[in-house]
C-alpha cells in the first residue's frame, strides 16, 4: 500500500497540544511565532491565530506560497538574529537540527516537535550523532533507538535550560510523536553546573 507524507494526520492532536501550552503563557503579550515547517496548508496557526494573541506569524518552507517565505528554516535559525517567543517544528521526519539550533540560541521560548519516522522508523543522522552513533546501523535498528533518541536529544536542553511544561498529545495510529515545551533559560552559573553534572 502507498502512504503519502501528510503534514496534519492528526490536526485535532496538534492543535490541542498547542492550545494546553499557550493558555500557559500571559494572554496580554503577543506572541512571535516562527513555523519552520509551515507546509501546504497551514492549518494549525491559521486556527491558532484565531484563538490567541499572535502579534507576529513567520511562516518558512522551502515550498513556494503566497504569504509565506520561501527559505530553509534551519539556515534562519543558524543565521538571523530571532527572538522568537514559540517555534513551531512540525516536520514529518526529523526536527533535531532545528531544536539544537533553537538551544543554541538559549532564549525563553515555547517550542513544539513533531518527531516523525519514514520508512522502518529510521533515526537521522543528527538524532543518531547526538548518541555518539555517527556510523551506518542496520535498518532494523532504528525502530529501537527511537525512543532513545527522542529522550535524549530532548534532555539536552537540561544543559541550558529548566524544562518548566513538557506535554505529549496522543497520536493512536500514528508514526509521530507531538511534543510540546516550555524552556527557561538558566543562569550562566546554574548551566554550567547542569553540564558538570551531565558530564560526570
Amino acid at each position: 500500500m502507498k502512504t503519502t507524507q501528510t503534514d496534519n494526520h492528526n490536526l485535532t492532536a496538534k492543535l490541542d497540544l498547542r492550545r494546553a501550552l499557550l493558555n500557559q503563557l500571559p494572554a496580554k503579550h503577543p506572541l512571535s511565532v516562527v513555523d519552520c515547517f509551515s507546509g501546504e496548508s497551514e492549518a494549525i496557526w491559521t486556527q491558532l491565530r484565531r484563538e490567541f494573541n499572535v502579534g507576529e506569524y513567520l511562516a518558512l518552507d522551502i515550498k513556494p506560497k503566497d504569504r509565506r517565505l520561501k527559505l530553509d528554516s534551519l539556515r534562519y535559525l543558524q543565521n538571523q538574529k530571532w527572538a522568537h517567543d514559540v517555534v513551531d517544528l512540525d516536520a514529518y521526519g526529523s526536527p533535531w537540527a532545528h531544536w539544537f539550533e533553537v538551544l543554541k540560541r538559549g532564549i525563553d521560548c515555547t517550542v513544539f516537535l513533531t518527531i516523525g519516522s519514514v520508512g522502518f522508523r529510521r533515526q537521522q543522522s543528527e538524532g543518531l550523532a547526538a548518541l555518539g552513533i555517527t556510523f551506518e546501523i542496520p535498518g532494523g535498528l532504528h525502530g529501537p533507538v527511537a525512543e532513545m533518541v527522542t529522550d535524549h536529544c530532548i534532555g539536552k536542553a537540561l544543559e541550558r535550560f529548566k524544562i518548566e511544561s513538557c506535554l505529549e498529545a496522543m497520536n493512536p495510529g500514528g508514526n509521530a510523536r507531538y511534543i510540546g515545551l516550555r524552556l527557561k533559560k538558566l543562569s550562566e552559573k546554574n548551566a554550567a553546573k547542569a553540564r558538570d553534572s551531565v558530564k560526570a
